[in-house]
């Protein structure tokens, strides 16, 4: 609840500027973040936030939202990141290439699919020695 009111107070009154196209992004954490998130029993919480965020900011069509977390190929390979959730200077260029191509886009008609692929994956994924 306090996530959605401050998105509500904070983010949302930003976005009625008509005349701006904003492209919002869901970051490529590691998958070791979304780990952490399902051992402290957040991972419910943090994909219905996220769906929260999608259905509402989808009525605006100035609005782009691209989602890699999805990006397994980044968010599983861990040489990729500093820290679970800090990722390199390279993955930044990855993402604006992608969407140049319109890829990882997201929006209500496919925002289950994508948290489900999230869920799935994070539970799926097997931590191993560091």
């Amino acid at each position: 609840d306090k996530s959605i009111q401050s998105f509500n107070a904070n983010i949302l009154p930003h976005l009625i500027n008509k005349n701006i196209n904003y492209y919002i992004i869901f970051p490529p954490y590691s998958v070791l973040t979304y780990k952490l998130f399902l051992n402290h029993g957040k991972l419910k919480e943090f994909l219905e936030f996220k769906k929260y965020i999608v259905n509402k900011l989808n009525k605006y069509p100035n609005v782009n939202m691209y989602d890699f977390q999805i990006a397994n190929k980044i968010t599983h390979d861990l040489n990729n990141y500093k820290d679970i959730g800090h990722y390199s200077k390279e993955i930044n260029s990855w993402m604006i290439e992608q969407i140049k191509q319109n890829k990882y886009r997201i929006n209500e008609d496919n925002v289950n699919i994508y948290l489900k692929k999230l869920n799935t994956e994070t539970k799926n994924y097997i931590i191993k020695n560091i």
